[in-house]
């Protein structure tokens, strides 16, 4: 491959989405009032993945999804809805101090860092993105951070990507790689603008028959003998 740069998704593939979000979600639940019970996260899980799909496909937009979402966890969880803009409020507050590594995402950078330009892209907000990031001691590594925010579209639309490349005249698609956890927003949507992709499994899922990835790893440091 004749790699000139390298994009990074951010939660999930550089920082520790999961764990950040469940001590985000206790705080949320503690500050309203409510006992938090282990068997709340995969209800969060759920729900939060289904409305950041949501997201991707164009069926609601930004302001939307943080309107909505914690009152589809409580009603899921059959609990006050009436409670979920502020538990929005202090849930985003608090998932933006997480700073948790991905295992083995500081040694990836460290190793990337030192063939190619690093880029992450990411659909969460550009401020929280770069002051997680900041606080992980990651930015060194990464030249600049592309969020949907500032692109003004979304990851996979090709809106997205484009934006990203006017940022770096010159850059052809087919020389870059995208590595990320979704097979959605980042490995299919990377693949359709023609870069190469590298789809990171956490999750060790069955890899899908016809799967979009040029390459599928479950830990971040099986990428070395990739890239």
């Amino acid at each position: 491959m004749d790699i000139k740069a390298v994009f990074l998704d951010i939660d999930n593939t550089l920082l520790d989405f999961n764990e950040c979000a469940r001590v985000a979600l206790r705080a949320a639940m503690e500050k309203m009032g409510e006992r938090y019970r282990d068997d709340m996260y995969p209800v969060f899980e759920k729900e939060n993945n289904q409305i950041w799909k949501e997201l991707e496909m164009g069926l609601l937009n930004r302001e939307e999804l943080h309107e909505q979402r914690f009152e589809r966890i409580l009603r899921a969880l059959s609990m006050d809805e009436s409670k979920g803009h502020a538990m929005e409020e202090v849930f985003q507050q608090q998932v933006g101090e997480g700073a948790e590594h991905v295992q083995g995402a500081m040694e990836l950078l460290q190793y990337l860092h030192g063939k190619y330009p690093l880029y992450a892209a990411s659909n969460a907000r550009q401020f929280r993105q770069v002051k997680r990031l900041q606080k992980a001691g990651m930015m060194p590594y990464i030249r600049e951070v592309f969020s949907s925010e500032q692109m003004g579209a979304n990851k996979p639309s090709r809106a997205f990507f484009d934006g990203c490349f006017m940022h770096l005249p010159g850059l052809l698609p087919e020389n870059c790689v995208l590595i990320g956890d979704s097979l959605s927003a980042d490995i299919k949507g990377g693949r359709d603008y023609g870069m190469k992709t590298v789809w990171y499994n956490h999750d060790h899922l069955p890899v899908p028959e016809n799967c979009p990835a040029d390459y599928t790893v479950d830990h971040l440091s099986d990428i070395l003998h990739i890239l």
